[in-house]
């Protein structure tokens, strides 16, 4: 058993909610985890997608002001049409995906920022393999900015739509080999080398068929970010299905 399976059982007991995937609408859902998680230095984004349409870009994870101008970063697809991007520092992209993300599929995906001040290396990951990298000299621009899972900025309306699952932020880049690890596992609740993410939803708070708005998703990772489920003014989407495609140890079905 993973350090972080093994802190997450101690801290949480071995009882997980549901097992499930939350179904996003494109127009309005995201879930708030609020701030504490700005990173100055080098940050992994890891998330699985099944993203269903490919109008608009559409966020996977942000850390930016309201506006969604100030950004320490962010992590989306269809900026370039149906590749992947990540951002750092008031919208400049660091770098693009070099191959489309197929609709209406599961895909694991990973956005690495690696180095320091003034030097920084962007490299991005589809199903476990290298996607494209470019080099940024864009240092973070925000303090205390607010993270979401699937908006970027309150009013900025890049909303995801399809189904978000496994969430994850670690303070460190991770490498190629940890990340072909956590692609090829297909297990929630596992970290590849026991140092454990400094955010981690794996949205499993709400019952399959339910509404995520006002939930609770709990941050598994121990550090007390947990998020809030909102699915906006037209009061629907942000709906909870049962796990499809991910696996669970078996100390924690």
């Amino acid at each position: 058993m993973s350090r972080f399976l093994l802190a997450l059982t101690l801290s949480f007991g071995l009882a997980i909610p549901a097992q499930a995937e939350v179904d996003f609408d494109g127009v309005d859902d995201y879930v708030d985890v609020g701030t504490g998680l700005d990173q100055n230095g080098p940050v992994t984004i890891s998330a699985w997608i099944y993203w269903k349409s490919n109008v608009g870009r559409q966020e996977i994870l942000s850390n930016s002001d309201s506006a969604g101008g100030a950004i320490d970063y962010a992590f989306e697809v269809n900026r370039t049409a149906n590749r992947l991007s990540l951002l750092r520092s008031n919208e400049v992209v660091t770098v693009t995906g070099n191959t489309d993300v197929s609709l209406n599929t599961w895909h694991h995906v990973v956005g690495v920022l690696s180095g320091s001040s003034g030097s920084w290396t962007g490299t991005l990951y589809l199903d476990g393999s290298s996607n494209g990298s470019a080099t940024d000299t864009n240092n973070p621009s925000g303090t205390n900015q607010s993270t979401s899972i699937g908006r970027l900025g309150e009013n900025n309306g890049s909303y995801f739509n399809g189904l978000i699952d496994d969430v994850r932020i670690y303070s460190r880049a991770l490498s190629a080999a940890e990340i072909l690890e956590l692609y090829s596992s297909r297990l929630k609740y596992h970290d590849v080398t026991g140092a454990a993410p400094v955010g981690y939803w794996p949205l499993d708070d709400c019952a399959d068929g339910t509404s995520g708005d006002g939930d609770t998703f709990v941050d598994r990772s121990g550090s007390g970010n947990n998020g809030t489920g909102d699915d906006g003014a037209n009061n629907t989407g942000l709906v909870c299905r049962a796990e499809s495609y991910l696996s669970y140890p078996g100390s924690v079905q």
